[in-house]
């Protein structure tokens, strides 16, 4: 008996190769537009990353029981401070919740008020100021 092979016409291999290539080209475009889209995505994190590292404040003076603090922007971005909160011997004694308090520009200083409930002259008092660089800084966070 013989032996009936199966012959592939040259159509045929075309169509096969020219379907293999098609999804190959999509396969290539799509990782290509994903490895884009995630490269722009580390880059905006890490230039929020490098904002938070550049804000910086120093503080000239802190006077108590009268709660002034002089805080100067040392950084090299605008910042905002959004809490205070007073530690007197390591207890919480006042929070002043979160909301915007004070804005600042680079090297500008700031007179800030806060309460010291029950303070006196010789007690460790520990002022924690929190802020954030201007940019970042939402009222919705």
């Amino acid at each position: 008996m013989r032996e009936k092979r199966a012959q592939v016409s040259l159509l045929t291999t075309i169509f096969i190769i020219s379907i293999v290539l098609a999804v190959g080209f999509f396969l290539w475009n799509f990782t290509a537009s994903l490895s884009q889209v995630l490269r722009i995505q580390g880059t905006e994190e890490l230039n929020d990353k490098l904002k938070l590292l550049r804000a910086r404040i120093s503080t000239d003076y802190v006077f108590y029981p009268a709660g002034e603090a002089r805080l100067r922007n040392i950084g090299n971005e605008p910042i905002v401070v959004y809490r205070l909160i007073v530690y007197n011997n390591g207890s919480l004694v006042w929070d002043s919740g979160i909301s915007e308090i004070a804005r600042m520009g680079i090297g500008e200083t700031r007179l800030i008020r806060f309460n010291c409930p029950g303070c006196k002259r010789g007690d460790p008092i520990l002022l924690t100021v929190y802020y954030a660089p201007q940019e970042l800084y939402s009222t919705n966070n």
